[in-house]
C-alpha cells in the first residue's frame, strides 16, 4: 500500500515520508502467547522528495523474544542494517513507554555504512542542519540492556573524507 493512504495516522515528525509498503503478517498461537511474524519491503521511501531508500524487514515475536532483521539501502547515501534478539513482552510492542522500560536488547547489532553526513545532519535539528558538512561515516555497534539503561560493549565509528565549509 502507499503511505499516502495512512498519512493522517502518522506522527507529524514522519508525515513527510513517501513510498510504498509490502507486508506479510502471520499470527499463530493463543491470545496469551501469540507468535507473530511480519516481513516485507518498504520501497521508494523518500524523506525529502529527492532521495529514495528501500528496506527489507523480517520481524518475529514468540515466547517473549522479538527477533528482527532490517536491511536498508539509502541509494548513494549509504546503507543500514539492524539484527538481533530483544526480550520484550508482546503487550509492550504497542506501548512506546513500556517498550523503553521493558525491552531488553540482547546483542542487537546496528550497522551504518558509508552514509552521507549531509544527509544525516538535517535529522538532528536546524542548527546542525545549517552546517555545510561533507564526507561519509560508517558505524557499527552492539547493544545490550534497555533503552533507558543501554550498554554498548562494542562500538566503531569511521569518518571518511570529513570536512566543514572552509576546511582545506
Amino acid at each position: 500500500f502507499d503511505l499516502e493512504q495512512v498519512r493522517e495516522f502518522m506522527p507529524a515528525a514522519i508525515s513527510q515520508l513517501r513510498g510504498t509498503i509490502d507486508a506479510q503478517l502471520g499470527i499463530d498461537g493463543s491470545l496469551q502467547a501469540p507468535h507473530v511474524a511480519l516481513s516485507g519491503r518498504i520501497n521508494e521511501l523518500s524523506f525529502d522528495g529527492l532521495r529514495t531508500a528501500h528496506f527489507a524487514y523480517d520481524i518475529h515475536h514468540d515466547d517473549g523474544i522479538l527477533r528482527l532483521r532490517v536491511d536498508g539501502g539509502l541509494g548513494d547515501a549509504g546503507a543500514i542494517a539492524m539484527e538481533g534478539p530483544i526480550e520484550v513482552p508482546f503487550a509492550a510492542l504497542m506501548d512506546p513507554a513500556r517498550f523503553a522500560n521493558e525491552a531488553n536488547f540482547q546483542g542487537v547489532r546496528v550497522a551504518i555504512d558509508q552514509v552521507s553526513l549531509a544527509f544525516v545532519t538535517r535529522f538532528f535539528g536546524e542548527r546542525l542542519a545549517q552546517l555545510d558538512v561533507s564526507g561519509k561515516f560508517s558505524f557499527a555497534a552492539e547493544m545490550n540492556g534497555t533503552l533507558r539503561h543501554p550498554r554498548v560493549p562494542s562500538l566503531v565509528v569511521i569518518l571518511d573524507r570529513f570536512g566543514l565549509e572552509g576546511w582545506t
